[in-house]
């Protein structure tokens, strides 16, 4: 009977360390199970960390974005402004170009038939031709004094 305890005892003995083995291999793949899933768990964290700093910065310039974009389209509008200046002072220089083209040919005509008042007329409204296409074109410079009228 003896025997048969010391062969029990035995038993369970082998049984006790090989329970002790599987549980010190548990223990280990639990430690290992840990660390592993302590270190997915922080770089998940700086992934985190990392997109929201870059949906910051992308927020950030989108709005930057949107105010430059606000910015152009004055500047837009500023140069749609002096280009419609530049066209009407060019305008208004053909034209009077024109008229005192006009007014040159009138006044040949007029000193062609030699009458002496007409001669004096003429001189007059030539200066005053000439002084008006003046002023205009001093006029237009003041508006925009880079633009070559």
């Amino acid at each position: 009977m003896r025997l048969q305890v010391e062969v029990e005892l035995s038993d369970a003995q082998t049984r006790l360390q090989a329970q002790l083995q599987r549980t010190a291999v548990l223990e280990a793949e639990l430690e290992e199970a840990t660390t592993k899933h302590a270190e997915e768990s922080e770089n998940l964290h700086r992934k985190i960390a990392d997109l929201s700093q870059a949906f910051s910065e992308a927020k950030a310039a989108r709005a930057q974005n949107q105010v430059l974009e606000r910015q152009l389209a004055a500047k837009q509008k500023e140069v749609d402004s002096a280009v419609e200046k530049v066209t009407m002072a060019r305008r208004q220089a053909r034209s009077m170009e024109a008229n005192e083209i006009e007014m040159e040919a009138a006044l040949k005509a007029m000193l062609e038939e030699d009458q002496p008042a007409r001669k004096l007329e003429t001189a007059r409204l030539a200066g005053t031709a000439r002084e008006g296409a003046v002023r205009g074109a001093v006029f237009a410079a003041e508006e925009d004094p880079s633009e070559e009228v």
